[in-house]
């Protein structure tokens, strides 16, 4: 990752507009000032860092990225302008944290004490031009005043992250269990038609069919109303495990009437509120194994299915019907078992990551001064590492 902050000149800027970089202009003192952020992997230096080095210019070119500067006896981050703190904000999360944590669920798992300090002074650089804070206050004060976490804090959470859901490891099995999860599958064999599920807008059905999801105190179920000429048919309800998500369950409903026509050997007309189902069912991109089994199933019966959406509780009966029995399924419906989602793995560890850092704050030595106004996190101030 390569940074460079100093003067543009006319080269600078027709050079640096045709990359996907980002480029700001920036005026200070009548001068045209920028900042860019390029990305220059260094394949020799991404699996082991030195973060003992002494000069901070040092660490960040061992972390696999160069700081030039014009003047090297001024703080490049002083030629920002002090009103623009987005500025700041995107170089610390868009640029220097990608920077310093790549690769760090391999490289990350026993972190010295020097190079937690070193990631440390790192962040403090950026943190304090954020807060605007004296230059004495603590690191850790200005991580808990600001919500952004240390990035050993991060970083074990990556660690995490990494164990449960790529190595499948059961070393937290007490968070989920790795076989009931879901995993990624690769795309590039699959078809152009097998990844993107399109649908007729025309579409003589026999059945009419309204699916709706309620998810309460963690709870998830989902509804399947079906009518045959204006006549509801038995409403079928299931229920989720409380580790999955609303669009799992979406995508589950839709599924699910897919496979009652491929019985029924009829054709239906599938109404849902939920454009993000929808647009997934669209996207090339997904790579989840349960959204691509899905997608199986529906272009399987292509023309046997339509769907289309409906806009949430507008007075129609079919939609307010299926989120009556939705909030019923959602406590007593049949259960039914779906793969947990990768966003239950991210979730769970940014949780854990705050408990993590939750305790540091609480057994660090500095920053007491700042304890007497926050004793403890302010979970509604924190900033979360996407």
């Amino acid at each position: 990752m390569r940074v460079t902050v100093g003067k543009a000149t006319q080269v600078d800027r027709q050079r640096n507009s045709l990359r996907c970089g980002s480029l700001k202009m920036m005026k200070r003192e009548g001068e045209s000032m920028f900042v860019v952020g390029e990305i220059v992997r260094h394949p020799d230096k991404s699996s082991k860092l030195n973060l003992s080095a002494t000069p901070q210019t040092q660490i960040a070119h061992d972390l696999g990225f160069n700081l030039g500067f014009y003047s090297r006896n001024q703080d490049p981050l002083d030629l920002l302008i002090e009103e623009d703190l987005n500025i700041v904000f995107t170089n610390l999360k868009g640029v220097v944290e990608k920077a310093l944590l790549y690769g760090a669920a391999v490289w990350g798992r026993a972190l010295t004490i020097v190079q937690i300090l070193k990631l440390h002074s790192i962040q403090r650089m950026f943190l304090l031009k954020l807060s605007r804070s004296n230059k004495t206050t603590p690191t850790n004060a200005l991580n808990v005043i600001i919500g952004i976490p240390p990035l050993h804090v991060v970083i074990k959470s990556l660690v995490t992250r990494f164990n449960i859901w790529k190595l499948r490891s059961d070393r937290h099995i007490e968070l989920t269990d790795p076989i009931k999860l879901d995993f990624y599958r690769d795309i590039k064999g699959i078809s152009s038609n097998g990844k993107i599920v399109t649908f007729e807008k025309d579409f003589a059905c026999d059945y009419v069919v309204y699916i709706d999801v309620s998810k309460i105190d963690g709870n998830v179920g989902f509804s399947v109303c079906i009518f045959e000429r204006n006549s509801l048919l038995p409403v079928l309800w299931y229920k989720l495990n409380i580790l999955n998500s609303v669009f799992q369950a979406e995508l589950a409903a839709i599924d699910f009437a897919a496979g009652w026509v491929l019985d029924k050997n009829v054709k239906i007309k599938i109404f849902t509120d939920s454009k993000s189902s929808i647009e997934a069912l669209r996207s090339a991109n997904i790579k989840s194994n349960f959204v691509l089994s899905v997608k199986e199933h529906l272009y399987k019966d292509k023309d046997l299915v339509s769907l289309a959406w409906v806009k949430a509780h507008p007075g129609n009966p079919g939609n307010e019907l299926a989120d009556h029995f939705a909030k019923i399924a959602s406590f007593c419906g049949t259960e039914m078992f779906i793969p947990t989602p990768y966003s239950f793995v991210k979730r769970t560890c940014n949780d854990l990551s705050i408990c993590e850092w939750n305790i540091y704050w609480t057994n660090s030595v500095s920053g007491q001064r700042t304890k007497d106004f926050f004793p403890s996190l302010n979970v509604d101030l924190l900033i979360y590492n996407k």
